[in-house]
């Protein structure tokens, strides 16, 4: 039912599906297709570069990621994660090495809580909690999916820099007073829009916590492991899979992206800042 007054209310962008001709014949009714409304700004501006990520991965190509006895002793291990749109037009979608933990696995993407498709894995990053997978567009053709603008996060003498072809990159030359301009900051004060299992959104207002690079233990038995990145905690309670940290409001800038991390027998949820 959502999917049919989405973005009335939050002000997201809608498409149509069927025409009519001018007499009123020959085709169906105009009805919009996008995503649930919502009375709060920043779910309807965030919630058409989300979507929910479901693997499945049979058990014996799974041994080393089984974190629990119900996945040990299942035939199928089924897994759920949230999914960042980084390239709308072409149908990259980016999530974690937990939800999907490696490529022998049937993935299906979920968009505004009703239109599924299946999405293939392209690359799963060999040291970091990364992986990239790919969907038809042509699936989700009639949602108004968005891609996550990745350079919101960085100063805007960053953001001139990239534009003139400068690198604004840690580690590339760039003009001294933008370095660190838009970094997360222990005590700021955003907003968090998280994705549940069920596939809604919910956003809540939240305190960073710490911003640190974290020492990931060992995993018994040797299993893969998160090393060398930089993440963010809040202060507050999260509650479903992960989500976006933004600044509140329609026009706020995404500052983090919070998956799961995979850690032995658990699995935490953390936030990537976005410069990172």
């Amino acid at each position: 039912p959502g999917a049919t007054a989405a973005g009335a209310e939050a002000g997201a962008p809608q498409a149509v599906v069927g025409e009519r001709g001018e007499d009123g014949e020959g085709g169906e009714e105009n009805e919009p297709l996008g995503y649930p409304p919502s009375r709060d700004p920043t779910i309807g501006r965030v919630q058409p570069m989300l979507c929910t990520v479901t693997s499945r991965v049979a058990h014996e190509f799974a041994t080393d990621f089984i974190q629990s006895e119900d996945e040990r002793n299942s035939t199928l291990i089924r897994r759920f994660g949230v999914g960042l749109v980084v390239d709308a037009d072409r149908g990259l979608v980016i999530t974690d090495r937990y939800t999907v933990p490696q490529p022998l696995a049937q993935v299906e993407l979920t968009f505004a809580q009703i239109v599924t498709t299946d999405a293939t894995c392209l690359f799963v990053h060999p040291q970091h909690n990364l992986v990239v997978l790919r969907y038809d567009v042509a699936a989700v053709r009639p949602l108004p999916v968005q891609s996550v603008d990745l350079q919101v996060g960085l100063g805007h003498k960053d953001k001139a820099n990239a534009s003139e072809g400068e690198d604004p990159r840690p580690g590339c030359e760039r003009d001294a007073g933008s370095a660190g301009v838009d970094e997360l900051s222990i005590g700021e004060v955003l907003s968090f829009v998280s994705l549940h299992g069920d596939h809604r959104l919910s956003a809540k207002q939240v305190t960073v916590g710490s911003v640190y690079l974290k020492a990931w233990a060992f995993a018994e038995p040797p299993a893969y492991r998160e090393r060398n990145l930089e993440i963010c905690n809040l202060n507050d309670t999260l509650q479903g899979l992960g989500g976006l940290l933004v600044e509140p409001g329609s026009a706020g800038r995404t500052r983090a992206w919070f998956a799961q991390f995979p850690a032995g027998k658990k699995h935490y949820v953390a936030g990537i800042p976005i410069p990172v």
